[in-house]
């Protein structure tokens, strides 16, 4: 919980404290500077089309999503592992993008 307020109030990332249910509730802003600072390393962070395949030393987070009527429903998860037991987006959606980390320096 005190990692996740400091990254509130380091602006890392979006919460408003006025509106509990705002839909923007924990959309990470600056994920790169989050990671960077809760791992003592510096990290970048590339958007990469679906079918990249990784590189030595890079590790991935995978973009899915799914079309329901008038929204797409978006969802990122690990290759191999989901915060999620059965995430609806998964099941029914596709992997539409990656976010590629990699160690700097």
């Amino acid at each position: 919980m005190l990692a996740i307020t400091e990254a509130i109030n380091r602006k890392y990332i979006y919460y408003n404290w006025l509106i509990a249910n705002d839909n923007d509730n924990f959309t990470i802003l600056k994920l790169a500077e989050m990671l960077s600072e809760l791992t003592h390393m510096k990290w970048s962070i590339e958007k990469v089309p679906a079918d990249y395949a990784l590189k030595p030393g890079e590790y991935v987070v995978d973009r899915w999503e799914r079309q329901v009527t008038g929204k797409t429903i978006g969802h990122f998860r690990l290759p191999d592992w989901d915060s999620l037991a059965d995430s609806q987006t998964v099941k029914y959606g596709k992997i539409v993008s990656r976010r590629v980390f990699r160690r700097v320096g």
